[in-house]
């Protein structure tokens, strides 16, 4: 991942009522992680530049709040927010709920604000629902970056996450070249309010199809978080199409329970599993060739440049009409790059 300005990284397990709050010595001046080539995607770092002096840095406060927050994927995440607030002498209040829906999330962020934090990152899970609450923090003066997820409508100062699109229709076009050409291909993803999701799934269909247009699809299934659903709806797919070439999950638990469903019915490396994300489990999938594709993002970094951008707006140290969109790089990681000094930033792991 590159330079995270020597800073020591630790990780929270702890649940939803439990604040990490965490102050940091001063350094000279920020940095960002090196990216690497992943993404055609992907925008450049921020510049450093312009910063402030360490000596006349005031210690300002910012929270982070998430659903899902055990999961690896915003334990990698973590491990960036705490190597930014150390580059950027920040105060890191990381909260949040294992739930992953909106009711939840939003009782989290209602706690959060009471701490009056000067700025705020968040990670919406639903794209319409939490708009009006986060328009309300705005509207207070606080800003805001939406990170990772997006929303129906723009809000706040930047929103840094991975061209879902993007990632997708790269994994299309890589089984279009696998499969044989007009096979049947079923997608499983979250549900339909998932914007993220949604993006994701449009993608490899668009990859797919502009690779091969005599492709079939089945009608998507959405299975929420459950692998036991996906397993059952893909299941039910082998058994009623013979000629069933693929299956494409949005997210990790749906791949597993694809990869299960595939496995169970003997049609192990004949029906080929891509699924997104690169947690342990998956990655220990696809080694046993279980799965086929992952597609890695980048939480790290997603982490560590959200808490370097939200300081140096507060202390305008940046124009506050930055690029909204600033996407991250990804990587397709197969069994052939797994275990490559290339694949290494894409793949989740705690610190």
């Amino acid at each position: 991942m590159g330079s995270i300005c020597g800073g020591k990284q630790v990780r929270s397990g702890r649940l939803r009522s439990a604040t990490l709050l965490s102050t940091f010595a001063v350094l000279a001046a920020l940095c960002l992680p090196a990216f690497g080539s992943a993404s055609a995607a992907t925008t450049k770092p921020i510049s450093a530049s312009g910063s402030s002096s360490a000596a006349t840095i005031k210690p300002i406060t910012v929270a982070f709040v998430t659903g899902e927050f055990t999961d690896p994927f915003f334990t990698a995440m973590h491990c960036g927010m705490i190597a930014g607030a150390k580059a950027a002498k920040v105060h890191l209040i990381w909260e949040g709920t294992p739930l992953a829906d909106d009711t939840s999330v939003l009782q989290v962020l209602d706690a959060v604000m009471t701490e009056k934090p000067a700025g705020l990152m968040f990670e919406p899970f639903d794209s319409t629902g939490e708009v009006a609450p986060l328009q309300a923090v705005v509207k207070t003066g606080i800003p805001v970056v939406i990170v990772d997820g997006s929303l129906a409508r723009k809000v706040g100062i930047q929103n840094p996450h991975t061209d879902s699109f993007a990632a997708g229709k790269a994994a299309g076009a890589l089984m279009a070249s696998k499969i044989t050409a007009g096979g049947v291909v079923g997608v499983v993803s979250d549900r339909p309010s998932n914007s993220v999701q949604d993006l994701r799934y449009r993608g490899f269909e668009a990859g797919l199809k502009a690779a091969d247009p005599t492709v079939k699809f089945l009608p998507i299934q959405y299975a929420g978080t459950s692998t036991s659903d996906a397993a059952t709806d893909v299941g039910a797919w082998i058994v009623a199409n013979t000629d069933l070439r693929g299956v494409f999950a949005s997210a990790g638990p749906l791949g597993s329970g694809a990869a299960s469903a595939v496995d169970a019915a003997g049609m192990k490396g004949k029906i080929l599993v891509y699924s997104y994300d690169t947690e342990p489990y998956e990655v220990s999938s696809l080694k046993q060739g279980e799965q086929q594709v992952l597609i890695g993002q980048s939480p790290y970094t997603e982490g560590y440049h959200s808490v370097v951008i939200l300081s140096q707006v507060l202390r305008h140290q940046v124009n506050l009409k930055v690029p909204y969109e600033y996407y991250t790089p990804f990587k397709l990681i197969t069994l052939q790059n797994v275990n490559t000094a290339a694949a290494k930033p894409f793949i989740y792991k705690s610190c």
